[in-house]
């Protein structure tokens, strides 16, 4: 198979770390805006190909970008909001830079890590969810699949000192600190995939529901709290015991191998 691969995956195909490095180096937008230590936050680079580029998120944190495995939902956010830069959706996704020839420039109506809304509607569609991200406030209303109703229904009782900020990021943890005066619905600018992600307020796991068609969302209760989600998808648990059966029979093996020469040893010593 060797020759038939080197036809297509050849020496060709690598480059010299001199010639990476130069195609990596800082660009002045990039320093521009990596000056905000925020913890999380994305930028939109209209100053290349936005959704076959992958030069932007070696710094920073691209809403566009390529990947062939990328997830369904977030392909029609693309293809029906994002390519059409529907501001609403843009904001969601805490978009705080936008990149464009003639330069950086800030979008102060990003929407942030997490915020609460006043009240979520639900609608029986994905299409009809879709569509609302047209019209709806999504900084106040959030809009949900009837399937979540369940999970997200809560009574809106809003208060001016109500508040959710992100305090940790990691990619596989993020925490959040809130204060609310009343259970709230709290809306997460972080990709909804239940496959693994779960979340917590001290501690104790809640329900996780989606809202906005990809956004994660809760009901966080009244009170301060520490809210934690952490990824850690089942699959894990059979990687483990997969490791466990693979040390143990390697360990049967390497017993059997001993056994079987200390019988052979004892034998030639009997003989002799």
């Amino acid at each position: 198979m060797v020759p038939v691969d080197k036809r297509f995956f050849n020496n060709d195909n690598f480059v010299k770390p001199k010639d990476a490095d130069a195609y990596f180096a800082m660009q002045p937008w990039e320093e521009q805006i990596l000056q905000d230590k925020s913890l999380d936050y994305r930028v939109l680079n209209l100053n290349t190909n936005t959704f076959n580029d992958a030069r932007t998120s070696y710094r920073l944190k691209s809403i566009g970008g390529y990947s062939a495995v990328k997830l369904r939902r977030y392909q029609d956010l693309i293809d029906e909001h994002i390519s059409k830069m529907n501001w609403n959706v843009l904001n969601m996704l805490n978009t705080k830079y936008i990149v464009t020839r003639q330069g950086v420039y800030p979008n102060p109506d990003a929407m942030g890590n997490a915020w609460f809304v006043n009240d979520v509607q639900f609608v029986p569609t994905p299409d009809d969810e879709s569509a609302a991200l047209n019209t709806l406030d999504l900084s106040k209303t959030a809009i949900a699949d009837e399937k979540f109703r369940e999970v997200l229904t809560c009574e809106p009782q809003p208060s001016e000192g109500d508040e959710i900020v992100l305090t940790e990021y990691q990619p596989n943890a993020l925490t959040y600190r809130s204060t609310a005066s009343a259970d709230r619905v709290a809306v997460f600018s972080e990709i909804y995939y239940p496959e693994g992600w779960h979340i917590y307020v001290d501690e104790k796991e809640i329900a996780l529901g989606r809202v906005n068609y990809i956004l994660r969302a809760a009901i966080i209760p009244a009170g301060e709290h520490t809210i934690t989600m952490e990824f850690v998808p089942g699959i894990l648990k059979w990687e483990w015991l997969s490791i466990t059966l693979a040390i143990l029979t390697i360990l049967i093996s390497a017993g059997c191998l001993g056994w079987k020469l200390w019988k052979s040893i004892s034998n030639k010593e009997l003989l002799s």
